[in-house]
């Protein structure tokens, strides 16, 4: 005889959605997490217009700043922005926002038990068998939410693919003027990466991330970053959180025997902008309806947990990670390209309203922005800074005599360029 029906072990957005689907449902949930909540958690706090679109309730009064457009700068300079007068994300303080889907669950009726770390599982004859330091449970299901290194998941990265950063929280000083409605991203501020800052209520969430294989020093490269946003001041003193990332390889099975994983756990983060809290919830929500089919004796058991997850997020993925490549590997021709074509941003924000899907989009951004690099890349460096006085013509000439006899043309060219043509 169990205990419950199902057990979940962390309470993030993914392991409280899921036990409050469950316990809406009518099972017996019981919910572990290892801290006391609410928990406190510095993060970027960004949920997509998609990701709130999966939310069964009400979530308003956590909603601290409404966005509706990214200003981009490259190492700190030459800022754009790109608005649009239709909102694509919010900023949520986790916080709070994960201790409200954890009240939703208890209400539902799922049984919570804070400052409670699970120190091992055991699955024999169809029952799984949880234990903590001072109890012991038995349940049909585990869901595992405590993130891709928690006890439930030991491992399982893909090498090469995994993230390293560094996080803050640097409260507003003479910034009450400024427009909080638009998310800072600094292309060129980590090597296969990008910088950010996301306005909360009283505060920037501030970050910078970069591929572990290429970041030598999380604490300069965070270091570097808020001195090009020319924020040291204001970070002085503020509390830091380093975080690694890591994707796990499209083979790996998300579910094992009566086990299954959610969220980070699973390794699904956005390859391109690093955003979790959709997938979390997306796959909080499948779990339990996949989970509760099963309960009732009309499931196919948890292999349709991986189909149904691997149908909506592989394709999105591999085109995803095209764009990252693109955009991380050449940030500064990227920067220029969205500088000059912003309609392409649009149809971003379109991915995150949950209207457009990045497969869909690739094609088009691909194009465009290989006639767009090959006409920058071609363009002489030394025509930025020759003097006025030079004439159209003559300009003309040295640049047509550089490309049809390559005088120094892999010397004069943009250093993107070069560094294609050595890949």
């Amino acid at each position: 005889m169990t205990d419950y029906d199902v057990i979940v072990v962390g309470l993030g957005p993914a392991g409280a959605i899921a036990a409050y689907e469950l316990s809406r449902r009518g099972h017996r949930v019981l919910a572990l997490e290892r801290s006391s909540l609410p928990r406190g958690k510095i993060c970027g706090g960004a949920l997509t217009v998609r990701a709130a679109a999966l939310i069964p309730f009400d979530i308003s009064g956590e909603i601290e700043q409404t966005i509706q457009g990214i200003r981009f700068d490259f190492c700190g300079k030459d800022p754009f922005m790109i608005e649009t007068p239709e909102p694509v994300a919010s900023t949520v303080s986790r916080d709070r926002f994960d201790y409200l889907l954890a009240s939703k669950a208890e209400a539902a009726g799922a049984v919570l038990c804070d400052e409670t770390e699970v120190v091992e599982w055991t699955e024999e004859d169809g029952e799984i068998a949880v234990r903590t330091r001072h109890d012991g449970w038995r349940c049909r299901y585990l869901i595992g939410a405590d993130g891709l290194n928690g006890l439930i998941r030991r491992g399982g990265g893909l090498p090469g693919e995994g993230a390293v950063g560094v996080e803050s929280e640097i409260p507003y000083q003479g910034e009450a003027h400024e427009d909080h409605s638009l998310i800072r991203i600094d292309l060129g501020s980590a090597p296969h990466g990008f910088g950010w800052r996301l306005p909360k209520r009283d505060h920037h969430a501030t970050g910078v991330s970069g591929a572990d294989r290429k970041v030598k020093s999380a604490g300069e490269l965070y270091g570097q970053f808020i001195e090009n946003q020319g924020i040291l001041k204001e970070a002085s003193g503020q509390p830091v959180s380093v975080f690694q990332r890591a994707s796990i390889s499209e083979g790996t099975p998300l579910h094992e025997g009566g086990v299954l994983w959610v969220g980070d756990a699973a390794g699904l983060i956005d390859p391109l902008s690093g955003d979790g809290l959709y997938y979390a919830l997306l796959t909080g929500l499948i779990a339990a309806e996949v989970i509760s089919n099963n309960l009732k004796g009309t499931g196919e058991g948890l292999s349709a947990y991986t189909a149904r997850v691997r149908a909506e997020t592989a394709e999105e993925f591999k085109a995803a990670r095209r764009f990252a490549r693109l955009f991380h590997k050449w940030p500064e021709t990227s920067y220029r390209f969205l500088q000059s074509h912003k309609w392409i941003a649009e149809l971003y924000f379109e991915v995150l309203r949950g209207r457009e899907r990045y497969g869909h989009i690739w094609p088009v951004v691909r194009r465009e922005w290989l006639r767009f690099a090959w006409k920058y890349w071609l363009t002489p460096r030394r025509s930025q800074t020759q003097p006025l006085r030079q004439t159209a013509l003559g300009t003309f000439w040295r640049k047509g005599s550089e490309l049809l006899f390559h005088r120094g043309a892999d010397r004069t060219l943009h250093p993107e360029r070069r560094a294609h043509r050595r890949a």
